[in-house]
């Protein structure tokens, strides 16, 4: 990690007026009963009551996230006018559930003031740098301009694009290291952190797949993401159980959902329609909101909304397949838990190249 000895003097030499006033972390009945995936301001500012934590999450690029949606072009495609709060999640809600498990986290192991915070600062921007339709852009823009969600994560977090100033300024003037937030999030950082980004079962993965199940188990909810945080760090025979239905929990997600007929196809109408107006987009359209993109590109969302109603053969007349990438979860039942990094011997997958055909052309 670069550390200068420069920007250690700068942070030293930093006076906070808050410091004095850190709040505990939220109570027990907040953060362990009744599991909400939708939270309100209100109760957003009881579980984040550090004004460190509130001052991320009022910052400029983490309320962009509120215009993000958690699934890209399959919230716009995927049940549109489903029950709510079961539908059209956002990168917003996502962020908080993560740093809501980060918070879970260092209770569970008792962290010090200075690492809960910097776990629970690095669960609330650990998705800070995605695009519009999130996921469903992403490839075309890493081809296009050469970058992605990663890349443009760090330019937001060090404070080397506008619309990552205030961010920046909140995290020096607490005395906070952004390249340490960086590793945190990458998971190369040092211990206690990597044991909530580093492993095959995370805590972003964790609320990512619960959030998930949702759109396709509507109202059900198998384990609270706290229950199967507590089994990941417990790792005994009843964890085991729990953590083995999250991962084949996962698999159904990805072929029930996201590798599902309309997820791919939502996903090829997005990159197809910005590859053909290439000329027409722009990178800083990255860092743009949902809203944005369709007042400059309307007629991509009536495609997706499209697709909900209408054969694909009658939106694709000229495509005949689509090539897209199949991820399986397996788990390897002769590796027993008896430490976090037997996680990821147990808990694996796989990646295919295959091939939808769209039979009615």
């Amino acid at each position: 990690m670069y550390f200068s000895l420069q920007y250690k003097d700068f942070l030293s030499s930093l006076h906070h007026e808050d410091r004095e006033n850190l709040s505990p972390i939220a109570p027990t009945s907040l953060l362990e009963n009744q599991h909400k995936y939708e939270l309100t301001e209100s109760e957003t500012n009881q579980i984040f009551n550090r004004k460190i934590f509130q001052q991320v999450i009022n910052s400029r690029a983490f309320q962009r996230l509120k215009k993000i949606h958690f699934l890209g072009s399959i919230d716009y495609v995927i049940d549109p006018e489903g029950p709510k709060p079961n539908k059209r999640h956002t990168r917003y809600q996502h962020s908080l559930g993560v740093a809501k498990l980060a918070l879970q986290f260092s209770r569970q192991r008792q962290l010090t003031e200075r690492e809960e915070i910097l776990c629970v600062v690095s669960a609330l921007l650990h998705d800070i740098g995605h695009p519009p339709l999130s996921h469903s852009l992403e490839s075309v823009f890493k081809q296009e301009y050469g970058i992605g969600h990663h890349i443009v994560s760090e330019r937001i977090i060090k404070g080397d694009v506008p619309i990552g100033y205030d961010l920046h300024k909140v995290l020096l003037n607490w005395g906070i290291n952004p390249f340490e937030i960086l590793e945190i999030i990458h998971g190369t950082g040092p211990n206690p952190y990597r044991e909530i980004f580093s492993y095959a079962i995370n805590i972003d993965t964790i609320e990512a797949i619960l959030r998930s199940s949702t759109y396709v188990y509507e109202n059900s909810l198998f384990w609270p993401p706290f229950e199967v945080l507590r089994a990941l760090l417990k790792r005994d025979a009843d964890s085991t159980h729990i953590l083995d239905s999250f991962w084949r929990l996962k698999d159904e997600v990805y072929s029930k959902l996201i590798n599902h007929r309309m997820g791919i196809l939502a996903d090829y109408v997005c990159q197809q329609y910005t590859r053909d107006h290439r000329s027409s987009f722009i990178e800083d359209y990255y860092y743009a909101t949902e809203l944005e993109l369709i007042a400059k590109h309307p007629r991509l969302f009536e495609f997706l909304k499209m697709l909900a109603a209408k054969e694909p053969s009658e939106l694709l007349p000229d495509t005949k397949e689509i090539i897209f990438i199949n991820r399986r979860f397996n788990i390897n039942k002769k590796v027993i838990l008896e430490s976090i990094r037997s996680v990821n011997a147990r808990y694996t997958q796989t990646r295919s190249e295959e091939v939808y055909r769209l039979t009615n052309n």
